[in-house]
């Protein structure tokens, strides 16, 4: 109890009334006591997921075999599962303003996005990651169709280039690090 930690007895506050004991957004981590006197974040994944997968019921990644994902960490959550009930897509933040979300397979972005609600993810992706809703993306040299989808979206995209993201919300990538 808060009264074995010897704070209701000195009328101080709890480490969860400060600032919300320093998780951050009290929309997004919630500051939760525990019963030795210790208190930590907890990650509220529902608004989160809501954003990301709004309109979606659907998604193809065409005759690709999409990489199943290991997904933790306290502000990490998975979107997408395959048949085996296994993810194989998953978002995640911090405390601060980071995001990232990760498809299990490039088609994802490259060659499925017409194919049923493939392309409002991959869209409901950016804008979440980006925190608005017409964000500039930098994409990696293997999504050029992509960009060309964006573009046809209203969606502003432009090449990776390390010396110039200063202007970019986000960068999309594959795993090799595709940029010059």
């Amino acid at each position: 109890s808060l009264a074995a930690c010897g704070q209701l007895e000195n009328d101080e506050p709890s480490p969860c009334e400060i600032d919300n004991g320093g998780c951050g957004d009290p929309d997004i981590f919630s500051c939760v006591e525990g019963t030795d006197c210790t208190s930590g974040c907890e990650y509220r994944w529902d608004s989160d997921y809501s954003e990301l997968v709004e309109g979606v019921s659907l998604i193809d990644a065409g005759d690709a075999y999409p990489s199943k994902l290991v997904v933790f960490g306290d502000a990490a959550v998975p979107l997408i599962f395959n048949e085996e009930n296994q993810p194989i897509i998953a978002a995640a933040r911090t405390q601060g303003d980071g995001r990232v979300v990760v498809f299990g397979h490039e088609t994802y972005l490259v060659g499925s996005l017409i194919v049923e609600d493939t392309g409002t993810l991959a869209l409901n992706a950016l804008r979440w990651a980006a925190q608005k809703q017409n964000p500039s993306v930098a994409l990696g040299s293997s999504f050029a169709g992509f960009g060309t989808w964006l573009d046809s979206q209203g969606v502003e995209s432009t090449s990776a280039h390390l010396d110039d993201l200063d202007d970019v919300d986000v960068l999309v990538l594959h795993p090799s690090l595709e940029i010059s």
